[in-house]
């Protein structure tokens, strides 16, 4: 009798085994069905959690005011943060006058020099590939490493900078120290860190210009100035744009190089929007205030972001 008695389990194997095939033949074809609405969910997951979300809550803090205190939740205070910057905080008007002077004087001074450097690069001479490759080097570093090297290179008394202006009769200053000088020594590192990057963007838009104007123009009997003003130029402005979108977009928001030189010092000469932020958040521990500092700094960057954009595509469309 025990010979002959079939165990449930082993009659059971068989049904589960064709019903897990049989879910799995479900979910592949469900896969197949709906491709478009499956792939993406990863992504859109992903940009909801570390993009959306911060940013819904961000603006959700804007509206309260919250000393990051754990014994008392925000509370909420409707526009009082936006009228209190817009109407009684004359550091934050500060701060915007300086953050503007610094991005445009930085990418001004790295276009121009960008554009110029990758004119020259662009001609074939001896030594052409360690040339550029020279002038990418300070790309290679952390922006954090650059400026505590820079900072040394300022410093009054043992600074190189000062060494050379007195080797040239030149007095020496107190770069990072003055109020008048500090801003003016972190454009100079700026400058000289991310002018690489306009010369790499430009000198791709060189090697991709067509070449039958210039023969036209060479025909026409055109100088190496006109051919320079009237061909090269007009056709770079698409790509000189684009580089000036990357770098006007960074330098309103830069803070790890001015942090680490000057904390925004001496005298807040040299606080931008976006470490005034950080300093109201995580040395005055004003969580609603700050957020809605940060929501200002990001709809400045998005205005200037979708100017710009506009401006490239005009360009394009001639």
């Amino acid at each position: 009798m025990a010979l002959n008695v079939a165990y449930p389990q082993e009659k059971s194997r068989p049904v589960e085994g064709r019903r897990s095939s049989e879910l799995t033949r479900q979910f592949v074809e469900f896969i197949d069905r709906n491709l478009k609405i499956v792939f993406p969910v990863p992504l859109l997951v992903t940009l909801f959690l570390l993009i959306i979300f911060p940013l819904i809550y961000t603006a959700y803090l804007s509206f309260h005011t919250w000393g990051l205190s754990a014994n008392r939740k925000p509370d909420f205070v409707w526009f009082t943060n936006y009228v209190r910057i817009f109407f009684h905080d004359p550091r934050f008007w500060h701060s915007v006058l300086i953050t503007m002077y610094y991005s445009f004087l930085a990418v001004g001074t790295e276009i121009v020099l960008g554009t110029a450097i990758a004119l020259v690069l662009n001609r074939k001479f001896a030594g052409m590939k360690i040339v550029r490759s020279i002038f990418i080097l300070p790309m290679a570093a952390t922006p954090a490493a650059i400026s505590l090297i820079w900072t040394m290179m300022f410093h009054p008394d043992i600074g190189v900078v000062n060494y050379l202006m007195t080797r040239f009769h030149l007095p020496a200053l107190v770069w990072l120290g003055h109020p008048r000088s500090a801003l003016f020594a972190i454009v100079m590192v700026d400058v000289w860190m991310f002018t690489p990057f306009v010369v790499l963007v430009v000198l791709a838009g060189l090697h991709a210009l067509p070449r039958e104007p210039y023969e036209a123009a060479m025909v026409d009997g055109a100088s190496p100035g006109q051919t320079l003003w009237y061909l090269t130029l007009p056709f770079l402005k698409p790509t000189i744009i684009v580089a000036l979108i990357f770098r006007l977009v960074q330098a309103l928001k830069t803070f790890d190089i001015i942090f680490i030189m000057t904390e925004g010092g001496p005298a807040n000469a040299t606080e931008t929007l976006n470490l005034y932020t950080f300093k109201r958040m995580f040395m005055y521990y004003k969580g609603g205030y700050s957020s809605a500092l940060a929501l200002i700094l990001l709809s400045v960057v998005l205005v200037v972001n979708i100017i710009l954009i506009r401006l490239r595509k005009r360009e394009w469309s001639y």
